[in-house]
């Protein structure tokens, strides 16, 4: 009986951590500037869409620019049909997941970052941006973004 117990509780907790529910897209983000011209500290990205409106991810590094501590949506200038979402991520960071699906007043995307285990992490910001293309048209507006980096 204590090993049934152990085993279940060991798939809730492998379940609780997996990989995003719906249809799956990733991309690899690389923060370069005047100070990091190798484009170190890269970061994999998930975006789990439950709404089937995604047809794709990709950086956009660039529009990164000036970054609030959370997750916020904006129009691509360039493309009616895709989203850019926006955070301020860290040097610790070691992978981050994006789940984007329906609510009753629209669509959430909710961020979540997770860190690399240890000690002695410089508490430096890095702006991440990830674009977000989907099927037609898209209201930014109908999006509440939640999730810190």
């Amino acid at each position: 009986m204590r090993n049934l117990i152990l085993a279940v509780s060991l798939a809730a907790l492998i379940g609780a951590c997996g990989s995003p529910a719906g249809r799956q897209f990733s991309t690899t983000l690389v923060h370069t500037s005047l100070d990091n011209p190798a484009g170190d500290y890269l970061l994999p990205v998930v975006l789990g869409d439950q709404t089937n409106l995604v047809t794709a991810i990709e950086s956009a590094e660039a529009a990164a620019t000036d970054p609030g501590p959370d997750l916020s949506v904006k129009v691509d200038p360039s493309d009616p049909s895709a989203i850019i979402a926006v955070w301020l991520g860290g040097l610790c960071d070691s992978d981050a997941t994006l789940v984007f699906q329906r609510s009753d007043s629209g669509y959430t995307l909710h961020l979540e970052a997770h860190q690399k285990l240890g000690f002695g992490c410089p508490a430096a910001g890095i702006g991440r941006a990830v674009r977000i293309k989907m099927s037609g048209p898209f209201p930014v507006g109908d999006i509440l973004p939640s999730g810190q980096g």
